[in-house]
């Protein structure tokens, strides 16, 4: 379906802000600019994002990183 991605992606990650206050695991979040909309799958993106993160934070020590960053791979989108 279409939506805006990038806010999505913002929505499901900032679910994880908690968590990294309380693992005490420096969360950081990088979007870049993209088109307002584009065609995908919410659910299976929020489960491909759930899992990572979730991972991320199992595995990750105090005071850690943990990072999201998305990067537009659009060709001719500028």
């Amino acid at each position: 379906q279409e939506g805006d991605l990038k806010q999505f992606l913002k929505v499901v990650s900032a679910s994880f802000e908690s968590l990294a206050v309380a693992q005490k695991v420096h969360f950081v979040t990088q979007f870049e600019e993209a088109p307002e909309t584009a065609f995908f799958d919410e659910d299976k993106v929020q489960k491909i994002l759930n899992n990572m993160l979730s991972n991320a934070f199992k595995f990750t020590a105090k005071e850690g990183e943990v990072r999201v960053q998305a990067l537009v791979a659009c060709p001719g989108f500028r």
